[in-house]
Order: C-alpha cells, then sequence, then structure tokens
C-alpha cells in the first residue's frame, strides 16, 4: 500500500537533492532501473548525469529553487517548481541575463525509491529570455 505523505517527503527530497547536486541522497532516492520521461532527446538524465546539470548551472551561483506545490495520490507524486537561472551557464545565450524558469515533474514511487519520472519545464520560455530563439511576432 501507497503511503502519500511519505511519497511526498521523497519528492521533496528529491527536489532538494537535484538543487544541491547531492549525489548521494539521488542514490539513495532513485532506483538502479529508473525510468526517466523527458520530451528533450539527448540529455543525460542517469543520477550524475542530473546531478553534473545541475552543479555546473550552480558555478554561476547559487540555484534559488522554489517548490509551489506538492501533490499525491497512490504512488504518484506532482511538484511544481520554478528557479532562476544565469545566461551565463546556457551556452550561446546573450551574457549577463537571468531568468525563472518553472516545471513540473511528476514520479512514481515504490518502495520508498523513485521508479520513474516525468519532468517538463519551460525551455521555450528560458531560450527566449536568453535571445536563443527569435521572438514571435505579433
Amino acid at each position: 500500500m501507497s503511503n502519500p505523505e511519505a511519497n511526498m517527503k521523497i519528492m521533496s527530497r528529491y527536489i532538494e537533492a537535484l538543487t544541491k547536486g547531492d549525489y548521494k541522497t539521488l542514490e539513495e532516492l532513485l532506483c538502479d532501473e529508473l525510468e526517466h520521461n523527458l520530451s528533450r532527446s539527448g540529455m543525460d538524465v542517469s543520477i550524475s548525469g542530473s546531478a553534473d546539470a545541475v552543479n555546473a548551472a550552480r558555478q554561476a551561483g547559487p540555484i534559488d529553487v522554489k517548490v509551489h506545490d506538492v501533490f499525491a495520490s497512490g504512488d504518484k507524486v506532482v511538484g511544481r517548481y520554478s528557479y532562476t537561472i544565469s545566461s551565463d551557464v546556457v551556452p550561446n545565450a546573450q551574457p549577463g541575463k537571468t531568468t525563472e524558469v518553472s516545471g513540473i515533474v511528476i514520479t512514481r514511487i515504490a518502495n520508498n525509491e523513485i521508479v520513474e519520472v516525468w519532468h517538463e519545464q519551460d525551455a521555450l520560455g528560458m531560450h527566449l529570455a536568453f535571445g536563443l530563439v527569435p521572438q514571435p511576432v505579433a
């Protein structure tokens, strides 16, 4: 039987570990056969790849992640978050800019481990803010 309250705590620990680039906690929370579902292809979604991406972004300064909502139903947990990122860590971006990126992560938890993750964030908004794609014409 799944415990939604315990699962929400696992989600909170997961987001915090990603924010800090905490490999040890990620290894504890994520099962070895983690199924990671992303809309972006070519991204390293392994534990070390995820933490490496966060650590690279943190080189430009601390990442201030705000968790806005966490909901649980059965073995699924949904978290809505946002964070501020500097263009200085994004390849080919206009330097000296910052923007807030929002996202949603959904996890499926079994035996106190995250076994599946769906993750979406506003990559288009970030690319627009950093001049990586042309602004839409009204």
